[in-house]
Formats: C-alpha cells, sequence, structure tokens
C-alpha cells in the first residue's frame, strides 16, 4: 500500500491568485500523496484571500512526474481552512510516494516536473544494479573480450581462446556477478552493456 508523504511549503509572504478578491492574504498550503493522487490543504492565516498550487507527485520505482490540475483554497476568510483534492490526468504507480508544490502555472509546472524527473532518474542510476542486469553485463565483458582475441588470431590462439572463454564463463561467473552486485551501479551496468569495444568497457568501472 502507499505510505503516505507529506511535504510542507510554508508561505511567508502575502500569496495572491489572479482569482483572488482583493485585501491582503497570507495563506499556507500543505499536500499529501494518496493512493489515488494527493490532496491539499489550505489555511489562511490572516486576511482574506484565495490561493491556488500545483502538485507534482512521484515516486519510485517510475520516475515519471505527474502534474496536477490546478489545485485552489477557495475565498478563504482569516483563520479558515480548506482540504481539495489534487486532480491528474494520468497518474502512475509508486511504492513510496511524495507530493510536492508547484507553481499554479500549467507550463511552469511542466518545466519544473521535467527537472524533478531528470533528478529523479540520476537518483535512481546511483543505486545497486539487480542480479540480472549484473548477468547480462558479465555476459557482455567475456563476449567483447572474447571478440578482441580472435580478431588476429591463429587457429591455435583461437582455440585457446574459446578455452579461456568457456572457463570464463563457467568458473569466474558467480563472484563477478555477486561484485557487481554488491559494488556497482545501475549506470555502470548500463555504460558497459552499451560497450561496444573493450576500451569503452574499461571506461565504465
Amino acid at each position: 500500500m502507499v505510505r503516505r508523504a507529506l511535504v510542507l511549503v510554508v508561505v511567508a509572504a502575502a500569496c495572491k491568485s489572479t482569482r483572488a478578491p482583493k485585501g491582503p492574504s497570507d495563506i499556507a498550503a500543505a499536500c499529501v500523496a494518496t493512493d489515488d493522487g494527493a490532496t491539499c490543504t489550505f489555511t489562511n492565516k490572516s486576511g482574506e484571500g484565495s490561493r491556488c498550487v500545483r502538485v507534482l507527485r512521484s515516486g519510485p520505482p517510475d520516475t515519471t512526474v505527474a502534474v496536477s490540475d490546478e489545485v485552489c483554497s477557495g475565498k478563504l476568510a482569516a483563520g479558515e481552512v480548506n482540504t481539495v483534492p489534487a486532480k491528474f490526468a494520468k497518474l502512475t504507480a509508486c511504492d513510496d510516494c511524495t507530493a510536492q508544490l508547484s507553481d499554479p502555472r500549467g507550463d511552469v509546472a511542466k518545466a519544473q516536473a521535467d527537472v524533478l524527473a531528470d533528478e529523479l532518474e540520476e537518483r535512481s542510476l546511483e543505486g545497486p544494479p539487480d542480479r540480472k542486469s549484473c548477468e547480462e553485463r558479465w555476459q557482455h565483458e567475456v563476449d567483447l573480450r572474447y571478440r578482441e582475441r580472435v580478431r588476429h588470431a591463429s587457429p591455435e590462439e583461437r582455440q585457446r581462446a574459446d578455452e579461456w572463454r568457456t572457463s570464463t564463463l563457467q568458473y569466474d561467473a558467480g563472484w563477478n556477478v555477486d561484485s557487481c552486485v554488491s559494488s556497482s551501479t545501475k549506470k555502470k551496468v548500463q555504460c558497459a552493456l552499451a560497450a561496444k569495444t573493450v576500451r569503452e568497457l574499461d571506461q565504465c568501472r
């Protein structure tokens, strides 16, 4: 079940929406990610007014950031509180969703969402790879090194290369894959899998 995560943003200065009535307002907003979207609670500390925001909702394993429609408090008197659900055109599943306040203007919110998505993607690539990826990486490394050995090999050298490849895949795979899982990153594994030469491969360590 998705755990609820609270991102608190307190507005210290006067805040007016383009739809707000005239008069001072000091409205704080806090949004919580929920199973089916998010909810935002607006608290008017003084004066009379309204505030609109958008919500950026994200969480692993997906690094996509969903942008909500505009969420508005409605007209609030001093001390009044209103909780409003945020609506999203499209949501992605996440294990530990978070909600982050954004600018009410759609184009600005989209730009902020793109920046956040890039940050999440970069952060996820620093995490540990899974075993299957490490096994594919090891197979790819052996294949590259084998092709380099046999490129200009004599029949005798090719035979030794064949023996090396068979032995390496049979006896060295276990500890190499274990080492990859425990000490490598997704980014390094992706780099290695994209390598087309041994030189490129060695630059991914």
